[in-house]
């Protein structure tokens, strides 16, 4: 039987698993129950140096149930999904519940804002295909041959994986929601070691796609990874200044990570944020606009509706600057006195735009003098007060061109000021990240070096 197929059948028989739980749950006495069940089946396989360092194929499969009763919820979870083992999990869920707090906040979404049958979306997210070791083994050594032979500076590989998974998930709820969709991942990436006069830096890249036909060729991998190790070679250090930096795209799409974080639900409730109480507010300037889309079909931050059930759309985050609205579920609206928009689980696929219309070229140029921070290390930004410290390393810029690779140096300052002191974005956007943003210009920076 094609898997495609099989993944159908099986989604069939966990939809009639979480049906038959959710009745026995609210024969049992409980107000509200959640039920989700998935299961996926995978391959991870690593190569260094051309020699297999781990194959590994992996089964899994779970059930976890949430109920609520007289305002008291409970949970539990098992990997047996036999209507006896079921059951017991609906038991032990419903007896944890009547040894917890109160709150009255915990409940399922309102009937109105789960997406109905007949509007959830096929989003092509399921392209799934028989585990091939062999072939993965083959894959990986190529491309790390084809990496090392491109510049003899390239000493030896940091290491190459190859991973796949496809499954299905299924979620239900006693308001009568009961629906699910199948998954598949591809993934490979490739990390180099570069050595010049004695000193070594590494570096590297990735691939991954919901299809295995739209993964970067082995060509493009190596090129990429050895280009990104090369230019890091023979790094010099920075004086302790204040100065313009340019963060590259991933680590530009970090801000706005670090943005999903602080407008969380979880975090407005508690008072945990430095953009705490900001809704309808600027927080960004005024070029900025996030403007999310879950409906992109075969994205990875692509899903027909959130972890509770409840309908997501496409809508704009932040609109001119502004805040235009948290990220809730039905727990953390309940506490802020709102409603549900959709953000259990997570953001869906977010696009910022740029102001620049151009790519990294203009954007170097606009800054003059100053640094090309492409790597970052140690901890984030604290969601709590906005303040970060991190290791970093990049490229020095004079007259709008790269003149040299920096490192041991750090950036610090405040999440608010970054904000605010963003000038400028290019539209050399990376389709493999789950934000897309373009690299960054920040104006004024603090950087300690020697």
């Amino acid at each position: 039987m094609e898997i495609r197929e099989r993944l159908k059948n099986e989604q069939k028989k966990l939809e009639e698993i979480v049906c038959r739980g959710l009745e026995y749950a609210k024969k049992s006495g409980v107000t509200e129950a959640y039920m989700n069940i998935g299961q996926s089946t995978g391959l991870s396989v690593s190569t260094l140096n051309g020699d297999v360092e781990n194959i590994e194929f992996n089964k899994s499969r779970g059930m976890s149930v949430t109920v609520y009763s007289d305002g008291r919820r409970g949970r539990s979870s098992t990997s047996d999904l036999s209507k006896e083992a079921v059951e017991s999990a609906v038991d032990a869920a419903y007896s944890i519940a009547r040894h917890t707090s109160r709150d009255p906040d915990a409940v399922l979404p309102d009937d109105d804002l789960l997406v109905p049958a007949s509007e959830i979306r096929d989003l092509d997210l399921c392209h799934p295909s028989e585990a091939d070791s062999e072939s993965a083994i083959a894959l990986l050594s190529k491309t790390e041959k084809l990496a090392l032979a491109m510049d003899p500076r390239l000493k030896r590989s940091h290491g190459a994986d190859y991973g796949y998974s496809y499954g299905v998930g299924v979620m239900g709820n006693t308001h009568g929601f009961c629906s699910g969709y199948p998954t598949s991942s591809y993934s490979i990436s490739l990390g180099l070691i570069g050595e010049k006069d004695g000193a070594v830096e590494t570096s590297g890249s990735f691939t991954h796609s919901r299809y295995p036909d739209r993964l970067m060729s082995a060509e493009e991998l190596a090129r990429e990874a050895a280009d990104r190790t090369l230019r890091k070679l023979g790094p010099r250090k920075v004086q302790t200044m204040r100065v313009p930096i340019i963060l590259e795209n991933h680590l530009a799409a970090g801000l706005f990570g670090v943005l999903a974080s602080a407008i969380s639900g979880r975090h407005q409730y508690q008072h945990t944020t430095f953009l705490d109480g900001k809704l309808g507010e600027k927080v960004l300037p005024d070029w900025v606009t996030v403007h999310e889309n879950p409906f992109i079909r075969g994205a990875y931050g692509s899903s027909p509706f959130d972890d509770e059930g409840v309908r997501v759309s496409v809508s704009d985050i932040v609109s001119c600057g502004k805040l235009s609205q948290y990220l809730l579920s039905t727990y953390t609206a309940r506490k802020l006195g709102m409603r549900s928009n959709g953000h259990c689980g997570g953001i869906y696929n977010w696009f910022v735009t740029n102001n620049t219309f151009d790519g990294l070229s203009s954007l170097l140029k606009m800054m003059g003098k100053g640094i090309f921070v492409t790597s970052l290390m140690g901890e984030g930004a604290s969601v709590i007060d906005g303040n970060f410290s991190r290791g970093a390393f990049g490229f020095w810029v004079e007259d709008g061109e790269i003149r040299y690779p920096v490192h041991e140096f750090t950036v610090a300052g405040n999440m608010k000021d970054v904000f605010s002191n963003m000038v400028a974005m290019a539209n050399d956007y990376d389709p493999r990240l789950g934000i897309q943003s373009g690299s960054v210009l920040i104006d004024d920076i603090a950087v300690a070096g020697i």
